[in-house]
């Protein structure tokens, strides 16, 4: 057990760890790891926030120690061990954590003291490496340039907003596994400890060769990495069939990371995703659509542009949706289910794909009847697309759903899909409806949340929420009301932005002050995307289907 509040990641952080460890053991078919990059993403993107705060953070009250309870403490400090296990190697690291834990038995302990113990066991500067990633905020981009003389890196503290006009000199020491791409063998690691390094010979365990280099191999580092565009271009050209699903996860992700902050153009981006229409994997497929579904606010409501962007999502995922189809076929995993679900999510909402709709609609013709003799891995996709195209007698239906349903899990689904309409009136319905009795309090926060975290209902949610603030506050658990504001993140514009943070400001929210600021400055670099990338976004669709 932690010394003190302020070690809480000792706790959380391992067992996140552990716990992923333990069920990749005993079900390695899972791919749990695989799915833990998935995790990691929130807490890149958080972190990429100039709000956010280290691991390691003082605690000098009851609020400070709720705060503690994010994907900072829990993701952020999984993946920082996991990169430490890589470094130090399985068994090294195994061994440190049993002298960590039998020195210590029965007693409480810091961070300090991991760091001893697995320096005691490996030989190596453990505290010296991992003290950075403990105590400092934020994380590095690493650039990778490769030239003849060797790989040249280069390091800088990653923001999403930019690091124009930012003074900041850390510098993390950064373990940095090299691959040569479809060469999974031969991985080198290369400790990055100043802000430049320009090293990658023999000894480093890299094969020589044409193939470009892959950086972050097997994706266990906590960092980004930023490519030249021809070396980007060329990994995401064979990303289905030379990278691993980890690989190809932060490839897509680092991306989209770096058009968002004005790194590379928002073009690049779109023309990149044309390299996923192949890939079969639950958790990669879901980051692309998670991109998409992000997209979708900044996507102008004149007809001509959303309907190109329509055309744009049928055309990456359509392919994957005519493979899989509706129904399972022989032989399939859980993760082809999982991935079924969110492409035909997908494909009918964002994409308005006319026959996925059409299809949703008998479907839950059977679901309202009797859920039993739906295949559950769907219901998800069909109350969602029927919600996201329906109208008041969809939206009557699915509320008789919600007041029928057998189960809490049924209540909650059935609840949760009234945030997806796209009416204004029936959005209203929605939120006047997650302030009755009808809705539980631990219910209510993700019904409005869902509901402003909508390009559909940003704007009339966050008018609600303005409105009834005190009776949420009062109502609401004060672990989930922060995660109403969550949802503010949808908003795009500066009179949007001036809005918001002159209202939370003042307005503070117990145990909720580090997720004001960075919903504050998640809008704020929406402004910054919009102004920066709007009309290149926009330029782009309308040519979109042109040349093919």
């Amino acid at each position: 057990t932690m010394k003190w509040w302020d070690d809480l990641w000792l706790n959380e952080a391992f067992a996140s760890f552990m716990s992923v460890k333990a069920v990749d053991f005993l079900k390695p078919d899972w791919r749990v790891w695989d799915s833990f990059t998935s995790e990691r993403a929130t807490a890149l993107s958080s972190d990429a926030l100039a709000s956010t705060r280290s691991i390691y953070a003082p605690v000098k009250s009851p609020h400070d120690a709720e705060a503690m309870f994010d994907e900072i403490t829990y993701e952020k400090g999984a993946s920082v061990l996991l990169m430490l296990e890589q470094y130090l190697g399985a068994d090294v690291f195994a061994r440190g954590i049993a002298h960590y834990i039998d020195k210590h038995k029965f007693a409480n302990a810091a961070t300090s003291e991991l760091w001893e113990s697995l320096e005691k066991v490996s030989g190596k500067p453990v505290s010296r490496i991992m003290d950075k990633w403990i105590l400092a905020a934020g994380y590095p981009l690493v650039t990778a340039t490769e030239k003849k003389s060797g790989l040249l890196l280069e390091q800088e503290r990653f923001y999403l907003s930019g690091s124009e006009g930012v003074d900041d000199t850390t510098i993390w020491q950064i373990p940095v596994r090299v691959r040569r791409l479809g060469d999974q063998k031969n991985i080198g690691t290369i400790l990055l400890i100043d802000k430049l390094a320009d090293k990658l010979g023999s000894g480093d365990g890299i094969t020589g060769g044409d193939a470009p280099l892959v950086v972050n191999a097997s994706s266990s580092g906590y960092f980004r990495v930023k490519y030249p565009l021809p070396h980007l271009k060329r990994l995401a050209d064979d990303a289905v069939s030379g990278l691993t699903v980890a690989e190809r996860y932060q490839l897509l992700s680092d991306t989209w990371a770096l058009a968002e902050s004005g790194e590379i153009p928002i073009s690049f981006y779109l023309d990149m995703t044309g390299a996923y229409k192949e890939d079969r994997d639950p958790n990669v497929i879901g980051l692309l659509i998670s991109q998409l579904q992000h997209l979708d606010w900044f996507v102008k409501p004149s007809s001509p542009e959303r309907e190109k962007f329509a055309a744009f999502v049928r055309d990456r995922l359509g392919p994957l949706k005519e493979k899989l189809g509706w129904d399972a076929a022989e032989g399939e995993t859980d993760l082809d289910e999982l991935l079924r679900s969110k492409v035909l999510t997908a494909m009918g909402t964002l994409g308005q794909d006319r026959d996925t709709i059409e299809e949703a609609k008998k479907r839950f013709e059977a679901y309202e009847k009797d859920e039993a003799t739906v295949n559950p891995n769907l219901y998800d996709a069909i109350v969602g697309i029927v919600a996201y195209n329906g109208g008041s007698a969809e939206y009557d239906r699915l509320l008789v759903c919600f007041k029928n349903a057998g189960t809490a899990e049924s209540k909650v689904r059935n609840l949760l899909s009234l945030a997806d309409f796209r009416d204004d009136e029936l959005l209203s319905r929605t939120l006047t409806m997650s302030l009755s009795e009808d809705v539980r309090t631990q219910d209510a926060p993700h019904l409005v949340r869902n509901v402003l975290s909508t390009s559909a209902g940003r704007h009339i949610g966050w008018a609600f929420v303005k409105k009834h603030w005190q009776e949420m506050e009062e109502k609401y658990p004060v672990h989930l009301f922060p995660r109403v504001i969550k949802g503010a993140r949808s908003l795009i514009t500066a009179g949007d932005m001036k809005d918001l943070e002159a209202f939370l400001n003042g307005h503070p929210i117990r145990s909720g002050d580090l997720v004001a600021a960075k919903v504050v400055e998640r809008v704020k670099l929406n402004v910054a995307i919009d102004e920066r990338s709007g009309a290149e976004l926009g330029k782009w669709l309308a040519s979109f289907g042109s040349s093919m």
